[in-house]
């Protein structure tokens, strides 16, 4: 069960797909909320690296055969955050939870 409001609203920022649009919501209309703030930071950078990910394998034409096995990972780890979030707990992610926490001090 969800604990609060919060986990509620972080959580919908690991929708797969509209999560990075609620994200930007959440970052422009409760940019007082920090740990709102850092989940939306979170799933924005995941989007990026899973988009730039795909980007770069699909320039290469022998590993182009694994960009749906990373929109898989991707899709996977964003419905693993959001059941963790809705939780209430916080899954850090190597390197992007670093830089998350860097962006939203």
């Amino acid at each position: 069960m969800a604990k609060d409001d919060n986990s509620t609203k972080a959580a919908l920022c690991y929708i797969p797909v509209a999560g990075a649009v609620l994200s930007v919501v959440f970052l422009v209309l409760e940019s007082d909320n920090k740990v709102l703030k850092w989940h939306a930071v979170q799933s924005l950078l995941l989007t990026v690296c899973v988009a730039a990910l795909n980007f770069a394998f699909m320039v290469t034409v022998f590993l182009a055969i694994l960009v749906p096995v990373i929109n898989i990972a991707g899709f996977v780890i964003q419905l693993v955050l959001l059941v963790k979030t809705y939780q209430g707990e916080k899954m850090n992610l190597p390197l992007v939870s670093e830089l998350t926490s860097k962006i939203v001090k």
